[in-house]
């Protein structure tokens, strides 16, 4: 999409003022202008934006509803016709944010809209909030599937350098993808990978990561050596096609962000787990996740994956220890064949003894002498007299 017709799309017609300031520019210069005002938002996000404002504005349109500036009623209804098509909660939360944000952009803020909260609860009530996460690719996953592939073909010596990349550098679909030759500095220490842009760096400053050099057959540094010797890769895309069995010919273009999905699922499917489970996202979240278990500072992990806010980090760190924090955890515990019986055994031993004529007390050292159990003369009686 090119400046003007981004700019077209989300920001609304001159105003006279602002067409007065924008007179003396040419067009192109007053379309720079007029597009600058969303550069602090990266092209995906500006991207999500148009999508949600595009497909609002076409259902205000076949609705016959006045789509700007939108009532919060408008923006009710809209969200239940996207429950009836079935979309996710955090899809819809997501479209509110979009039409708040371009009616912002466009001279006219949304105040609170309680209607359209109270509508969101609602549907929430009714589908849940819950979040499909992609299942953590551990790195004791990584270990085994090392071993597993050590002595594997070129395409597994490719799929475990972008695992053992993706998941040190904490990498994002789009950033794995994006990573070419020219981006890697080797040093003693391990290697350095450069990003010209990560999500959060909205001006382009860019963001160099370290991933140790570990040793062994895991280490991320010497996986990618070994493909880059096999592909003879010396610049271009690091990650690409690899075609045929008996001659093995590599592609000049990089791989494709879906691919890298496919890549962790098979890696998934190898380890025994089910491939749907995983993803691309499963790296950086596995990352997070063992990092936690091993006991690693959560802004050490932040470092690395680039997360600005601690909140949003924390949500990516499955639960580091759940069976060491679990509420249920030793409460249950030692019970053998040996332990004492039941109180259901004690009253049907009970009920059985006051049938042939025992009474209370008699029945209470019974129990004791044969169980060890010194059930109360209180609790018999009321045994016995059920």
């Amino acid at each position: 999409m090119g400046e003007s017709e981004a700019s077209s799309r989300v920001i609304p017609a001159q105003t006279a003022a602002l067409a007065r300031e924008l007179a003396p520019f040419d067009d192109l210069t007053a379309q720079r202008i007029l597009a600058a005002q969303f550069r602090p938002l990266s092209e995906g996000t500006r991207r999500g934006y148009n999508n949600d404002w595009h497909r609002f504005v076409s259902w205000c349109v076949d609705m016959k509803i006045q789509h700007f500036p939108a009532s919060d009623v408008t923006i009710s209804g809209h969200l239940l016709h996207l429950e009836a098509e079935g979309l996710k909660y955090e899809t819809m939360a997501r479209v509110v944010t979009s039409i708040r944000a371009i009616h912002s952009r466009k001279g006219a803020p949304l105040e609170r809209m309680q209607r359209v909260t109270n509508t969101l609860n609602d549907i929430a009530r009714r589908i849940g909030r819950h979040r499909n996460k992609r299942a953590p690719m551990l790195s004791e996953y990584l270990r085994d599937l090392a071993k597993r592939w050590a002595e594997g073909d070129v395409r597994q010596k490719r799929d475990l350098a972008i695992l053992l990349v993706g998941w040190s550098a904490a990498l994002r679909r789009t950033e794995l993808t994006g990573l070419r030759v020219e981006d890697l500095r080797f040093e003693p220490q391990g290697m350095m990978v450069h990003l010209d842009r990560r999500k959060g760096d909205q001006t382009g400053i860019g963001t160099d990561i370290a991933v140790p050099a570990q040793g062994g057959l895991a280490c991320p540094v010497r996986a990618v050596r070994e493909w880059m010797q096999v592909g003879g890769l010396t610049s271009g895309p690091l990650w690409r096609g690899v075609y045929g069995n008996r001659v093995v010919r590599m592609s000049k273009r990089g791989l494709s962000s879906g691919k890298i999905n496919e890549v962790v699922q098979l890696a998934a499917a190898e380890l025994g787990f089910d491939p749907k489970l995983f993803g691309a996202h499963s790296l950086r979240r596995g990352l997070m996740t063992s990092g936690a278990r091993a006991g690693r500072r959560i802004e050490e992990l932040m470092g690395t994956s680039g997360h600005k806010s601690l909140a949003v980090a924390q949500g990516y760190i499955d639960n580091a220890h759940p069976y060491e924090s679990a509420a249920s955890r030793g409460q249950l515990a030692g019970v053998t064949s040996d332990a004492p019986p039941s109180f259901d055994h004690l009253r049907t031993k009970a009920a059985s003894l006051h049938a042939r004529g025992f009474g209370v007390e008699q029945i209470r050292r019974i129990l004791l002498k044969a169980t060890g159990t010194d059930v109360p003369e209180s609790m018999v009686q009321r045994w016995v007299e059920r």
